[in-house]
Formats: C-alpha cells, sequence, structure tokens
C-alpha cells in the first residue's frame, strides 16, 4: 500500500529531515539516500524500516541542514584550517602552472577539510532513530486508512461473490435434473435413429445381410445416465468454495500482512468457479460463474497492493 510519513528534527549540531515514501511491491525493498556522512548507517536503517514494513517498495530520503551559529563560526581553528587550505590551492595552481585563481568557490568546495568535524554517525544515530520511527509511524498511518477502505470495498465483493455461490447451490438439484432430462433425450433420439437403420421403410429387399439391432438393457442404460448426470453435481466445489470464503473473513479481521493468503485464496475460488462451469453446462450458472469471476479479478488486482 502507498504512504508517505516525514520527521524533522536536531541530532548534533545538524538538523535533519526523514522523508519516507512506499508504493506498492510484492516484496519489501528499501531504497535509502543519504548524506555521505551517514553511509555507515544505510544497513541499520534498512533494518528498522523492515522490522515495520513487511511489503512494498519503500524509498528513504534523508537531508542534513548545518544548524546554529556555532557551526559556522570561523573561529581561529577554522581559520588557521581556512588559510591552510588556500596555500595548498595556490600551491597546486603555481604547480600545475594554471593562470586561474583560487576563488571563494574552491574554498567553499573545500569546506570539509577546513571546516570543524562534524559529530560522528554512531552519535547521531540514536537521534536520527528516533526521527526515522517518527516518519514511519505517520506513513503506516496513511496506510492502515489505505488499507481499511481496501477491506471494505473486498469484503464488499467477496459478500456479492458468496451470494452468487448460494443462489447457486439453490438451483443445483434443478441443473442437475436438466442436464440428466438432456441426457436422456439424446440417448432416445440417438437409438431412435438405430432403429431407422436397422428396419428400413419400402419394399425393397436388402442387398445383403442386415445384422439385427442390439437390445438395449433398459436398466443398466438408466444407472449410465444416473452416473454421468451423477458428475455434473457441483456440492463439493460449493462446500470449497465455502470454505475458502470463511477463511477470507478471518484474514480479513487479521493484524497481520495477508496480502499473499488472500491471493491464494482468491486463486482458489477462481479454480472451484471453473470447475463449476464445466460440470453444470447451463446458460444461467454460466452467467453466474462469469458474474463471479468479475468480481474476484477486481479483488485480485486490489489484493496486490495490501
Amino acid at each position: 500500500m502507498t504512504g508517505m510519513g516525514r520527521a524533522r528534527g536536531k541530532a548534533g549540531s545538524s538538523h535533519f529531515l526523514v522523508e519516507i515514501k512506499s508504493v506498492n511491491h510484492r516484496y519489501c525493498e528499501v531504497q535509502t539516500r543519504l548524506p555521505h556522512s551517514l553511509s555507515s548507517l544505510e544497513l541499520p536503517i534498512v533494518q528498522l524500516v523492515k522490522k515495520t514494513i513487511h511489503r512494498g517498495k519503500v524509498d528513504v530520503w534523508i537531508g542534513e541542514e548545518k544548524g546554529g551559529e556555532a557551526g559556522l563560526a570561523l573561529n581561529e581553528k577554522n581559520k588557521k584550517a581556512l588559510f591552510g587550505y588556500w596555500r595548498f590551492l595556490n600551491g597546486v595552481r603555481r604547480h600545475l602552472k594554471l593562470a586561474e585563481s583560487v576563488t571563494l568557490a574552491h574554498l567553499q568546495a573545500g569546506a570539509p577539510f577546513w571546516m570543524g568535524s562534524p559529530p560522528g554517525a554512531e552519535k547521531i544515530g540514536p537521534a536520527l532513530k528516533r526521527l526515522i520511527i517518527r516518519a514511519l509511524a505517520e506513513l503506516n498511518r496513511m496506510r492502515k486508512r489505505e488499507g481499511e477502505n481496501l477491506r471494505v470495498n473486498i469484503a464488499s465483493r467477496l459478500k456479492l461473490i458468496e451470494e452468487l455461490a448460494q443462489k447457486t447451490a439453490l438451483n443445483k438439484e434443478g441443473i442437475v435434473q436438466q442436464n440428466k432430462m438432456k441426457l436422456e433425450s439424446r440417448i432416445q433420439r440417438l437409438l431412435s435413429g438405430m432403429e431407422a437403420v436397422a428396419a428400413p421403410a419400402g419394399p425393397v429387399a436388402p442387398a445383403g445381410p442386415v445384422a439385427p439391432a442390439l437390445p438395449v438393457d433398459a436398466g443398466k442404460l438408466a444407472m449410465e445416465v444416473a452416473f454421468i448426470a451423477d458428475r455434473s453435481d457441483i456440492t463439493e466445489e460449493l462446500e470449497r468454495l465455502s470454505s475458502h470464503f470463511g477463511q477470507a473473513r478471518k484474514l480479513l479481521k487479521s493484524l497481520k500482512p495477508v496480502g499473499r493468503p488472500l491471493d491464494f485464496l482468491i486463486q482458489e475460488m477462481n479454480r472451484e468457479w471453473n470447475t463449476i462451469a464445466s460440470k453444470t453446462q447451463n446458460a444461467e450458472a454460466a452467467q453466474t460463474v462469469v458474474s463471479a469471476k468479475c468480481e474476484m479479478e477486481k479483488i485480485r488486482e486490489q489484493v496486490q497492493n495490501i
């Protein structure tokens, strides 16, 4: 899920601004952009973020501002270092026989060499950690608001799919009987055709001997029809769908990350509806299956954001 959090505060002689953004991603991927002086803290920062965020592409940006007059004061120590750096640049200029003079821009670029050393990262670390935790808390508040909206949306679509399954369950006996009647009708037409071939009309004698029609055992035929019709029964698929609905409702109430489990359940529901469509071969049932699969596809798209 998407979100953004910011926190600003002081650590050592500097002020830091922490911005953390997250967008949808299949895994948890953390990227950092830090001042060079904080490069040694990159791994601890990534580990801290992953303790809070389990899924998403997260961008951590930390900006530093030198704070206070003390950090910018040109004291005696800085003066000596500044003039030493200026002499060094002039020596390089003469050695390389450069016509360009040493300017303020050159001195400013070399500030890390003559300014007082900032506090080490190990001293800044604890204060910076508190800022990151504040930014993560703000980011998670935004993600939770989005998550609640998604939960309501998914729950409503899941309820609609469950109602379609209940509608199919109410009609399943009629579907089985309809399929049985269709099968019996087809068999009757087939048998009628066989009898017509076995006993041709008209006085014309057959050119050769005609094999007699095979007797049909009515009892065995009825058993075969019943067996084939029973294969169109969708009770098992509906029971599994009911179980999936229950598990999905529990996941929607869970406080743990549920994106992948929900994605798996949607795949299983889709498989059951496909089986129902292949078994029923009924226009009304097929329309119900299409409606259910449309809702599941919408849920699947939302689940990718969780």
